[in-house]
């Protein structure tokens, strides 16, 4: 079985981009920051299982895969820390606001937000 550790690495490759191409598209198009992060740490898993496999150091195919994989690892690894410091940005804003708004009586909000009358 001389190409079986390429085709256990190939496998799970197939199976890591599915999973990124999920949590891309989801990324892109829902804004789910949470379900696509969930999905790319699927697909990173996916990829070091692969980049794991013990390979024959003179299977050329092998090496290149592995080559590329570790790029798109250190890619995803990036897109994750990117989501994750977007949510918490925007959760550093709008949950005070959300606090703001729900909590205080409106009245209130609006001789805060607005300037008092002269």
């Amino acid at each position: 079985m001389e190409n079986e550790p390429y085709k256990i690495q190939h496998d799970y490759q197939q199976q890591a981009a599915e999973y990124l191409r999920q949590a891309l598209e989801c990324d892109e198009q829902s804004k789910n920051h949470e379900l696509a992060i969930s999905l790319y740490n699927k697909g990173i898993e996916e990829l070091e299982q692969a980049i794991n496999v013990n390979i024959d150091p003179n299977d050329n195919r092998a090496i290149e895969l592995r080559t590329k994989m570790r790029r798109n690892l250190a890619m995803a690894h990036e897109r994750v820390e990117i989501l994750r410091k977007s949510m918490v940005s925007c959760k550093d804003v709008l949950c005070p606001m959300l606090v703001f708004l729900f909590i205080c009586p409106p009245d209130s909000r609006a001789s805060i937000i607005l300037p008092a009358k002269r």
